[in-house]
């Protein structure tokens, strides 16, 4: 299994800086993931399994907004303690699908992202490849994508034959009969999944013999998740409700049934964020506390590549492939 890749690339860290989550949009999502939060508070008895490995060993690793986040001791994922059905309402918000569908919105997007979801349609050709044998005119499902831009790039792209976009808030008319797909791509969306082991059934029984599943996500092993808690500006209910580590992601992909080819934290920003949310680190994170006082730029270039290459950083992304019965 491949576990790191060299990222590291100063012009790539300036493009990410300038990409920051600190922009009108962002704020008017933070407000209504906040407002949405305090008035649904949790009803009935406090998670007691671990939605991954079924550990009773959970602990509360913070709270933020009234949202009660546990961390499992066996697996080391976090995940939010929240009802079903308030998950299943805030995707439904319409105010926040006003916000995200909107022209401005998905222009400044586009303006931010387009080069790295180029750089995304070129690796996913490279990694087809490399896995199937082809990448051209595959059969490909893509979960969640809420980007107008990038869903066109993938449609009309020579990786895709067939493009199916599902749970978006992106209208389209598809055929829900789509069969099984050659790829299936999830970004960003596992975050926001509150029954992960359905999930992955669902990808294995949707996934081609010797299909690919291809996803990024926010991982609660990751150095900013573990060390700002419930100061990290990027982790939010009901957003953010499943962070698994690299440990929860292998015990759920063969659970379904599925091989982990890859899984990479190509982050160059962590040490970045974290210098800019200092005051968010614990007051007893000594450690910490005194290397973002004292390190120079060139320890701090080191401790990011370390973590790059440990797979330490807060977002990772993960190749797996459908195992043949």
């Amino acid at each position: 299994m491949l576990t790191a890749f060299n990222y590291y690339d100063p012009e790539e860290e300036e493009r990410v800086r300038r990409g920051i989550k600190e922009n009108p949009f962002f704020r008017k999502e933070l407000a209504l993931a906040e407002a949405f939060s305090l008035v649904h508070p949790k009803h009935g008895d406090t998670l007691s399994q671990c939605l991954i490995c079924g550990s009773g060993e959970m602990h509360t690793f913070f709270w933020k907004w009234g949202v009660q986040y546990l961390r499992c001791e066996h697996c080391y994922s976090i995940m939010a303690d929240v009802d079903e059905a308030d998950v299943k309402l805030y995707a439904s918000l319409e105010s926040l699908k006003t916000i995200r569908s909107s022209k401005e919105y998905q222009e400044e997007g586009a303006a931010v992202r387009r080069g790295r979801w180029e750089e995304i349609v070129d690796w996913l050709r490279f990694r087809s490849y490399r896995y199937c044998g082809k990448n051209q005119g595959l059969s490909v499902i893509d979960y969640g994508n809420r980007w107008t831009t990038f869903c066109e790039m993938l449609e009309h792209s020579e990786l895709c034959g067939v493009y199916y976009l599902k749970n978006s808030i992106l209208s389209r008319e598809q055929d829900e009969n789509q069969g099984q797909a050659e790829l299936i791509l999830a970004f960003d969306y596992l975050q926001q999944v509150q029954n992960p082991k359905d999930f992955f059934q669902e990808v294995y029984e949707s996934l081609a013999p010797q299909g690919l599943l291809i996803l990024g996500t926010k991982v609660g092993s990751g150095l900013d998740v573990l060390l700002l808690r419930e100061n990290n500006k990027n982790v939010f209910p009901y957003e953010h409700i499943l962070m698994p580590s690299k440990e929860g992601l292998k015990i759920l992909l063969e659970g379904a049934g599925m091989e982990l080819l890859e899984f990479t934290t190509p982050g160059t920003f962590d040490i970045n964020y974290v210098r800019a949310n200092k005051d968010g680190i614990a007051k007893e994170d000594y450690f910490m506390r005194y290397f973002m006082d004292t390190a120079t730029p060139n320890a701090e270039a080191e401790f990011q590549r370390f973590i790059q290459r440990a797979g330490l950083s807060s977002y990772a992304q993960i190749i797996a492939r459908k195992k043949m019965a």
